[in-house]
């Protein structure tokens, strides 16, 4: 499994023999297994809406206004959480208020899963953009910090390839529910949900 997760980094970051055993240390591993997870955390935490909305609105009944919060409240309470995160961080530790943050995505996810009513789901969806906000600022700040100038660039830019990978794998596992369960929409759309607490459960 190491040696697939190596295999992995070398590739992503475009490592020569020479380079790989002279720079891929647990350090550069931890980093940019971090900036992958987390950044897969935020991409399928927002893209899972794209097709859970509609079986939402179908299995629920929902009202528009309460679609409307539901679709949006990750997004906004993300930007709360990007906001705390540089000071939370500074205070607490990157490593720790990133394993927070893990912690909060993966109650949220469980939250939005089995949520009785759509104020808990609300809610529940904010949670998650607290958790995934954090994530959002304090995972460049942890890479800045702890990967040596030459791979710094490169492991930041992974943020990009890990929020649309996140989101193109939202879109699988809301293909496959959706399918699975054609005639339970309402037991598709939380098993897309709970698709997503592979990410932090790993970060964490």
């Amino acid at each position: 499994m190491m040696m697939l997760v190596d295999s992995l980094i070398v590739w992503l970051l475009d490592m020569t023999e020479d380079d790989r055993e002279k720079e891929l240390t647990p350090g550069l591993r931890c980093a940019v297994l971090i900036a992958l997870l987390g950044f897969a955390n935020f991409g399928y935490g927002t893209g899972v809406m794209s097709g859970a909305a509609p079986m939402m609105d179908q299995g629920m009944q929902l009202k528009v206004i309460e679609l409307t919060f539901i679709v949006t409240a990750t997004v906004v309470f993300a930007a709360v959480g990007a906001g705390c995160g540089g000071p939370l961080s500074d205070k607490y530790g990157r490593k720790r208020i990133i394993c927070i943050s893990a912690f909060i995505s993966c109650t949220a996810t469980i939250l939005c899963t089995f949520a009785p009513s759509v104020l808990v789901l609300i809610a529940a969806r904010a949670l998650l953009g607290i958790g995934i906000g954090l994530n959002f600022t304090v995972i460049p700040m942890y890479v800045a910090e702890t990967v040596n100038k030459k791979r710094r660039g490169r492991v930041v830019d992974l943020s990009d390839f890990s929020v649309v990978s996140g989101q193109l794998i939202s879109g699988f596992a809301n293909a496959f529910a959706s399918i699975i369960f054609v005639n339970k929409i309402n037991i598709a759309w939380r098993l897309s949900i709970l698709f997503g607490i592979i990410p932090p459960f790993l970060l964490f």
